[in-house]
């Protein structure tokens, strides 16, 4: 057989008469008749057939046929990411540049509408806003376009685990950290500059805890993404119930609605709120120690009381992070079950 050919191919190629020329028509006839002659001597002289087929042999069972995988986990993972990496940044080009162009745009936007908050009494409705849209884009903006794109990859990874190429838990870690890296790094660098264009407390340590705020919130939106394309078919489907996932949270994060005043039936949702916890610590973070020059009953002179007002400072900020980090925990893991069982082959061909 001719290197590089396939087999089939050249079975196929062996038994057919070339019709590309009279010379070319004659040698295939030639071979074919050959190739009968030999199987019809074959056959007179007794000899055994090549290939015996066994109609009594019991049929393997599936877990007799699963085979070990070809790499050790390190491996896998490292492959998983080179390649998702590729797909994500290195070739993915248009969506590095619509992440740096909308990174760049909310920082222009958020930048100049919150330009240099005042201590009046518009500087205290001000802060709040800028802090509440931060938590509201972070969510979305990350939400959306992992939904977006990760229902379709299910597909080729449910292909490649029924050949045993690898296994589920390096496909799903190589995603989420390939998932991660965009909206980490706009969400890092529109923070650093944002803060200090708005206004916000100079302070090293209050900027330090509202960007590490920030980066985990986005941790935790993008496991609720990749929980969501993980358990829908298709991403229309995904799309549909995302933000109506997002909007109960935003309802519950405190600002739109107080949330002592919701009846106690629903009110539970509260505490698998994600926004809710971020938008509580970006909050006390900024308004702790910051007094305001206007005089009761027309505003609060202080930032406690605005944070006593909107019931915002129920925990401390360690243990609203911690709220964070919990949810964020418990969705990647409902994330990896959610993909791991629609991942998984209908038949191991491996």
């Amino acid at each position: 057989m001719p290197p590089l050919t396939n087999p089939a191919d050249f079975w196929l190629d062996s038994i057919t008469p070339d019709f590309r020329s009279d010379d070319l028509r004659e040698v295939s006839i030639r071979r074919i008749q050959m190739l009968q002659d030999k199987w019809g001597e074959r056959l007179s002289d007794g000899s055994p057939p090549a290939v015996k087929l066994l109609q009594d042999a019991p049929a393997p069972r599936m877990d007799q046929c699963q085979g070990s995988f070809s790499n050790s986990v390190p491996s896998e993972l490292m492959i998983l990411l080179e390649r998702d990496f590729a797909q994500e940044i290195t070739r993915n080009k248009v969506a590095v540049i619509a992440t740096l162009g909308q990174c760049f745009f909310q920082v222009i936007m958020f930048g100049f509408i919150f330009w240099q908050l005042d201590f009046q009494v518009t500087g205290i409705a001000n802060r709040i806003g800028y802090l509440f849209i931060i938590v509201i884009n972070q969510s979305f903006g990350v939400v959306m376009p992992i939904i977006g794109r990760f229902p379709a990859d299910k597909a080729l990874i449910r292909r490649e685990r029924s050949a045993g190429t690898y296994r589920a838990e390096t496909a799903f870690l190589s995603k989420v950290t390939t998932s991660l890296i965009q909206p980490l790094a706009s969400a890092a660098i529109s923070s650093c500059i944002l803060y200090w264009m708005v206004g916000l407390q100079i302070d090293a340590s209050r900027f330090f805890t509202y960007l590490g705020v920030v980066c985990l919130h986005v941790v935790g939106a993008s496991f609720i993404g990749l929980a969501i394309g993980a358990a829908v078919p298709t991403s229309f489907v995904g799309q549909t119930i995302a933000p109506l996932l997002m909007l109960v949270m935003v309802l519950y994060s405190g600002q739109l609605v107080n949330v002592t005043s919701i009846s106690p039936i629903i009110r539970w949702i509260k505490f698998v709120s994600l926004l809710r916890y971020t938008y509580s610590s970006l909050i006390q973070n900024e308004l702790r120690g910051l007094k305001f020059d206007c005089h009761p009953p027309g505003c609060f002179p202080t930032g406690e009381e605005v944070l006593s007002q909107y019931n915002l400072d129920e925990y401390p900020i360690s243990s609203n992070c911690i709220a964070v980090a919990g949810i964020s925990v418990a969705v990647f893991f409902i994330g990896y079950a959610l993909f791991r069982w629609k991942t998984k082959p209908s038949l191991k061909l491996r």
